[in-house]
């Protein structure tokens, strides 16, 4: 059964804003002489009780609250429906605190709406330049530039308002190709993973849209405030076409000779488009930019910007790309560093099984492999990745110890697991992972019965693969053999 709202609202606070929102339900602004002390009890001692989904009915709740308060039911009825709506405006009034440019829109056109032009002059002028190059563009500053446009008419000083009516309209028609072209990025990119995708009106914009004249303009004008219009188009440029080397090669020099003048949030979301697009082209084989990914997390690293480590992204985690990376590039000490420095970020519920095949990746790439195979034992996840990958890391550890009845054994097993778990595993996962074990399973029975004509068959066949996962080692044990 759905959950009362006034439920999700309370369970939303934290402690502080639970104390915060007393303060603001019982002041006399909202409810002249009208307290919910008594009933906010009763409903934080039910909420600690558990969820409603744990009791049987409304009913019961209705029941439980009642039974603790001295109010008719239809009476505690219309103070549960007040305290919701008060729960809403304490949201609004929390999300009102965070956004200064809203709060500036909201008293500028109250001050409009009252005729107090003096002051609105005033308090305008008090904004920090609205418009600057380095502040992201919203919706929320065009209407102040447009009450701002008003204002000058209402006052007759025709000379400004055409003067402000300007600089609106290179506002908004930045802004809006910003937009644009950051909205055909995403259209990009979930056209590249094969997402069914229906967008018309987009489509004819965009197909119609004489956008290399525009860029060439906009360029040539060497506008900060175009700066990031410029950047939203390479990276649209580089997404719709994975071969244009020429718009890649422009995106990523213009984010290195202007990186010192983007803010953070900017920066962080447009390495994160950069790293994308590296791992598409690393997953192309073109290993090379393995070195530009690594270059970008550590710059990540250092500029504090690593929130991704705290998020569940499920299937994989951010934390697992960073060391899969550093132990490719045999950075084997920055991954250790990494490991303990960094692992106390990822949530709690997944910090384990990180840290656990994180330190096993790592002691098999420093051959330390009965490290490896401990690290994997302590493994316990529900994860289809992470049981994939614990199980082709086990697989490799049995050759390299020479357990191979346990290697035909675990091959039997993840195979079972993949037949078992159709919807569950991804299918290009499935792929690489049937690829890696018939790869496997081959060099396992060329290493018991030799064969050299079959062996050079099978490096020539590895060799070719752009898909093989730990193709390199695959070589290596190859070259072993001949």
């Amino acid at each position: 059964m759905k959950e009362i709202k006034i439920l999700q609202i309370l369970k939303s606070f934290s402690a502080e804003e639970r104390t915060l929102f007393r303060e603001f339900a019982n002041s006399d602004f909202f409810r002249k002489n009208r307290k919910y002390n008594e009933l906010l009890d009763s409903l934080e001692k039910y909420i600690e009780k558990g969820s409603l989904s744990d009791l049987k009915s409304r009913g019961k709740f209705q029941e439980t609250i009642f039974r603790v308060n001295s109010l008719k039911n239809q009476t505690l009825r219309n103070r549960l429906n007040e305290l919701t709506k008060l729960g809403e405006k304490f949201i609004m009034f929390r999300e009102l605190d965070k956004d200064g440019d809203l709060r500036a829109l909201l008293f500028l056109r109250g001050l409009k709406d009252r005729k107090l032009i003096k002051l609105f002059e005033t308090e305008f002028n008090k904004i920090p330049d609205i418009t600057n190059y380095r502040k992201f563009k919203s919706h929320i500053i065009s209407d102040i530039l447009w009450l701002d446009i008003l204002v000058q008419k209402e006052n007759r000083n025709f000379q400004a308002m055409f003067s402000n009516y300007n600089k609106q309209i290179e506002y908004i028609y930045t802004y809006f190709l910003e937009m644009l072209f950051d909205s055909a990025k995403e259209y990009e990119i979930e056209r590249m993973y094969n997402v069914n995708l229906t967008a018309d009106i987009f489509e004819s914009v965009i197909s119609n849209l004489n956008a290399k004249k525009l860029m060439h303009f906009v360029e040539g004008n060497n506008n900060p405030a175009y700066r990031r219009l410029i950047i939203n188009y390479y990276l649209y440029k580089s997404f719709s076409d994975i071969n244009d080397t020429a718009s890649f090669e422009k995106l990523q020099k213009i984010f290195y000779d202007n990186i010192n003048d983007i803010e953070d949030f900017e920066k962080n979301s447009i390495m994160t488009d950069l790293i994308s697009l590296y791992f598409y082209k690393i997953n192309r084989g073109e290993t090379e930019y393995l070195k530009d990914v690594f270059k970008l997390y550590k710059l990540k690293l250092k500029l504090g910007l690593y929130d991704e480590l705290r998020y569940i992204r499920y299937p994989s985690s951010a934390f697992r790309d960073y060391i899969v990376v550093g132990i490719r590039l045999k950075q084997f000490a920055w991954v250790e560093d990494f490991i303990k420095k960094y692992s106390p970020e990822v949530p709690e519920e997944i910090r384990e099984e990180e840290t656990c095949m994180g330190y096993a990746r790592l002691y098999f790439s420093k051959k330390e492999y009965l490290k490896s195979l401990e690290m994997l034992n302590k493994l316990e996840t529900s994860n289809y990745l992470y049981i994939l990958d614990a199980s082709n890391n086990k697989l490799r550890v049995f050759y390299e110890l020479l357990n191979f009845e346990e290697a035909f054994l675990e091959i039997d097993r993840i195979k079972h697991y993949i037949k078992n778990n159709p919807r569950k595993i991804a299918s290009s996962v499935k792929k690489y992972n049937m690829e890696f074990l018939d790869k496997y399973n081959k060099l396992l029975r060329l290493r018991l019965s030799p064969d050299r004509r079959e062996l050079g068959f099978f490096h020539k066949n590895v060799r070719e693969s752009a898909t093989l996962v730990t193709k390199n080692w695959f070589i290596e044990k190859i070259g072993e053999l001949q």
